[in-house]
């Protein structure tokens, strides 16, 4: 159980260096990295990331022989304090067991909760500053962006590894807390990451229309009833959204 969990968390901490590799060759103002690091808070959590790497230690140096005298040598975790932490693991699985949690297992079960997890961000004031600790000093739209942005790159590693690909994104009210300038910067580098954008801008369809390449006006006639409206084309902008 817990080797597996180790293995997930290193495969998801790969995949957001791979999403650090696109937010890298973006040419905003701004740059933005994740900054992913197992929890080392003396929690549940913490012991068993503790001890599924004190037993992938000794998967890889060796179980016995030359390999076990390697791996006393090597290792960051002695024999003693392995069999503590050993014996710490069946406590917190026989706690977990005995409560009989579908809830409890499921989160235990959960690699993410095994990470603490930060976005950092660099500008010409700032170098690798947390964003967690910036949202309350910055405007909406400086808090909006570094998350499109993010979710643009998660997509592209995607996308980009296949060869056919409709490179479609679905947002729900992108650019609500950005102006003009900003939300036509954030299309901009949409297009030119050939990502085929469809979102809802219930209040900027006046000053960002002619960036989209259709426009489906939508109203709302009852709580529950919308109607849809005349099909709006930008012909002469073939390359936009």
């Amino acid at each position: 159980f817990v080797l597996t969990i180790l293995k997930s968390c290193e495969r998801a901490k790969e995949d957001l260096r791979q999403i650090n590799g696109e937010l890298d060759k973006l040419d905003f103002a701004a740059k933005y990295q994740f900054d992913v690091n197992y929890v080392k808070d003396g929690s549940e959590y913490a012991k068993v990331i503790e001890y599924a790497r004190y037993l992938d230690e000794r998967e890889q140096l060796g179980g016995s022989g030359e390999g076990q005298m390697i791996f006393d040598t090597m290792a960051v975790v002695s024999n003693e304090e392995g069999e503590k932490l050993e014996a710490e693991m069946k406590r917190i699985i026989n706690r977990i067991i005995e409560k009989n949690s579908e809830e409890a297992i499921a989160r235990f079960a959960d690699y993410r909760n095994y990470m603490n997890y930060e976005i950092l961000m660099s500008n010409q004031v700032l170098t690798r500053a947390k964003l967690s600790r910036q949202t309350g000093y910055n405007s909406g739209a400086e808090v909006q962006i570094p998350y499109l942005l993010i979710l643009s790159s998660a997509l592209l590693m995607i996308y980009n590894q296949r060869v056919n690909s409709t490179r479609l994104v679905f947002i729900d009210e992108p650019f609500a807390k950005m102006d003009p300038g900003n939300v036509k910067l954030m299309l901009k580098f949409m297009r030119e990451q050939r990502l085929q954008v469809i979102f809802c801008s219930p209040d900027k369809t006046e000053s960002i229309g002619n960036e989209c390449e259709v426009i489906l006006p939508v109203l709302r006639v009852h709580a529950d009833s919308m109607q849809l409206g005349i099909v709006q084309f930008h012909e002469e902008n073939v390359s936009s959204l």
